[in-house]
């Protein structure tokens, strides 16, 4: 390659850093800029429950008389909402890296601009009792509430998480056939279902091929 051509490529190298660059500056200026319409927006609400509020202990009232809310605690309240509760039962497979995956979206992008401690009481909320009374044991002197949250998700995952591979899963799911008599919208949304829980879209080409690989393995000899 010659001088020139390398000058060249060097310059086209740096225009696309720059670019790239300049993209994520504007992708964090446009975040930032988001979150504070956010905050300002949720505190104008705080504000004017504030204000019901003092009207209603100034009049005595007790029917108006309303909890005074930070816009934390609003935003927290409208996530929480949006979440289910969360029950172990392994044998439903109601474990919770099914319960996880279906919330995440709510969990991370609506709750990005939630304080940590403000996620994890969130989540918290959303355990049944038997859960979260597992979670204090483990949690030993430390209150569930006070764990990072990254680590209340880990403990989580691992506790009340599936026990089997993601690979063995994907696999059983690879042998599901219709039975004798079963309904077809039914064994549709059973395949639907179990695809679901078991993150297909994520799969890269070689784990693919080695899924149908193993599946295929059904001659007497191979099962030996």
């Amino acid at each position: 390659m010659t001088s020139k051509a390398t000058s060249e490529t060097k310059l086209s190298d740096e225009s696309r850093v720059s670019q790239l660059e300049k993209i994520l500056k504007e992708q964090a200026e446009r975040a930032e800029k988001e979150r504070t319409e956010l905050m300002a927006m949720l505190k104008q609400q705080a504000d004017l429950l504030n204000k019901l509020t003092a009207a209603g202990n100034a009049s005595g009232n007790p029917t108006t008389i309303m909890p005074v809310l930070s816009p934390e605690e609003i935003l927290a309240n409208t996530i929480h909402a949006k979440l289910g509760d969360f029950n172990y039962d392994p044998e439903a497979e109601s474990t919770f890296d099914v319960w996880y995956r279906r919330y995440k979206s709510v969990l991370e992008e609506d709750g990005k601009l939630l304080p940590e401690e403000h996620k994890v009481r969130m989540l918290c909320r959303r355990l049944s009792d038997a859960v979260f009374k597992r979670l204090v044991e483990i949690t030993s002197s430390n209150e569930p509430e006070k764990t990072k949250y990254a680590d209340l998700i880990r403990i989580l995952d691992e506790t009340f998480g599936s026990k089997a591979t993601l690979f063995s899963k994907r696999y059983e799911v690879m042998r599901m056939a219709i039975r004798s008599g079963e309904d077809l919208i039914g064994y549709l949304d059973k395949v639907n279902a179990a695809c679901d829980r078991t993150d297909y879209s994520s799969m890269e080409i070689g784990q693919f091929k080695a899924l149908v690989f193993v599946s295929g393995l059904k001659t007497p000899e191979c099962e030996e």
